[in-house]
């Protein structure tokens, strides 16, 4: 901590103070606590950490820590590049949020991947029927192309696998013909969630499709949405009220500033405890339907606390908690070969979020990942992510740019809700369910890492 320090009995007393500063100047609030660092780019302790301060690393990966309020990035050596602003802290445990991956969409993700346990027979594939404007529909039809392979791989699934992929390269459907969705399919080996290797069969469509699910194979084997594979799925998010629930708030903050004034739908019948839904602050005061819940929370506030993901400890959560970089880093391995040889990551959110820089030393120097849903909440519960927060102001100095929060933006979480889904962050602050992760879908991704 630098030398002279200024004290002050109360924050509006070092406010209105006109004091000059100097590169060692540091200013106490007695009454609080607080420490201001009121120079430019103030170096501190890790021990010093708070939310908002700004990490970089040098050239020789050495750790470098600046007091956000302080920070000048144009001032600083041209040696120290930019990581993250610190989001959590948690006794001596501290998270940082990437400085600029809320700047960047996740790609759309080019594959649908599914386990495959062959029977023996011939494999015939299916694939979903357009209509003549190109529509959609949830009609399938069968590919006309039938695999059968050359002798009994019952004991060699990677020699199977291998020879259906050939196959399947040199026989794409021409699905113009047949007025279907165009897919290239590929076969690959792949883990499940226990680890163990199996034959996947991986659909790239040249064209935005749903009914997903609806693809795949009517003769041959068993084919089973494989989202990915080291993580079991959780579906629900346990609240204090021990109510098991696909959408459950992780910020409060943010969710009382979006509800206050958003209605929401309006309730039709009795809101108990258990009801898969949510009151916004309106309704809860004046609908007849909310009587129940004001009699027993009595504020809307409280009410709101209640339903907050309170015990990180039980449920689904504790299942969740630990796995996130293992989960990213999967994620991050697995690619894609295309039918013109080019190489990319078959989740590019995951990818990403595992390297989330263009400089290679900052990559390298954290153990970046996608947050698991206990981690998000623990990391961006706080009301430090209220729009024009320290973080914000942290971002945009460091050349990055403010949380979003704009309506339909959601950011991926590494944690599964189910075969074909990972949950994700969304505006109006709750952890929720959006799509299939590995569906075209243009979420956003996040990066972070301890510190």
């Amino acid at each position: 901590m630098a030398e002279t320090i200024n004290k002050y009995a109360t924050e509006t007393a070092y406010q209105e103070d006109t004091h000059a500063t100097s590169l060692d100047e540091v200013s106490l609030v007695t009454e609080t606590g607080d420490v201001h660092y009121d120079a430019h780019n103030t170096i501190i302790n890790r021990n010093e950490l708070k939310i908002g301060d700004a990490v970089y690393v040098d050239d020789g990966g050495n750790r470098v820590y600046i007091s956000g309020p302080t920070l000048k990035a144009s001032d600083l050596d041209s040696s120290l590049h930019p990581c993250g602003v610190v989001v959590s802290r948690n006794g001596s445990k501290a998270k940082m949020l990437h400085w600029n991956i809320i700047s960047r969409r996740g790609a759309f993700v080019s594959a649908y991947t599914w386990k495959f346990v062959p029977n023996g027979d011939p494999v015939k594939f299916k694939v979903i029927k357009a209509t003549d404007s190109g529509a959609v529909s949830n009609t399938t039809v069968d590919m006309p192309v039938t695999f059968t392979a050359t002798k009994n791989y019952s004991t060699d699934m990677a020699g199977y696998t291998a020879e259906l992929d050939t196959w399947l390269r040199a026989n794409q459907p021409e699905n113009a013909n047949i007025g279907a969705i165009s897919y290239q399919w590929h076969a690959a080996i792949m883990e499940d969630y226990t680890g163990t290797p199996h034959c996947h069969l991986i659909s790239e469509r040249t064209t935005f499709a749903n009914y997903a699910g609806n693809t795949g194979c009517t003769t041959g084997g068993t084919l089973t949405c494989n989202m990915y594979g080291k993580e079991t799925a959780y579906g629900g998010l346990l609240r204090k009220n021990n109510t098991s629930i696909n959408f459950a708030g992780y910020n409060k903050h943010y969710i009382m500033a979006f509800y206050s004034t958003n209605n929401g739908r309006a309730p039709t019948a009795n809101m108990g405890e258990t009801t898969y839904g949510f009151a916004a602050k309106t309704p809860f005061e004046t609908s007849e339907y909310c009587a129940n819940l004001r009699t027993k929370y009595g504020t809307w506030e409280n009410y709101v606390e209640s339903i907050m993901i309170k015990n990180m400890l039980a449920g689904n959560q504790s299942k969740m908690a630990g796995r996130e970089l293992e989960n990213s880093r999967w994620m991050a391995s697995q690619q894609v070969t295309h039918l013109n040889g080019t190489t990319n990551p078959l989740f590019p959110a995951g990818y990403y979020s595992v390297n989330p820089d263009t400089v290679a030393i900052v990559n390298s120097s954290f153990d970046w990942h996608m947050p698991s849903v206990p981690e998000a909440y623990l990391a961006f519960s706080g009301k430090e992510l209220l729009p024009g927060n320290i973080i914000d102001q942290t971002m945009i100095k460091m050349g990055g740019r403010a949380w979003d929060w704009t309506n339909g933006v959601y950011y991926w979480l590494s944690s599964r809700i189910n075969n074909v889904c990972n949950w994700e962050l969304n505006e109006n602050g709750r952890a929720g369910m959006f799509d299939y992760y590995n569906f075209g879908t243009n979420n956003r991704y996040l990066s972070v890492a301890d510190i």
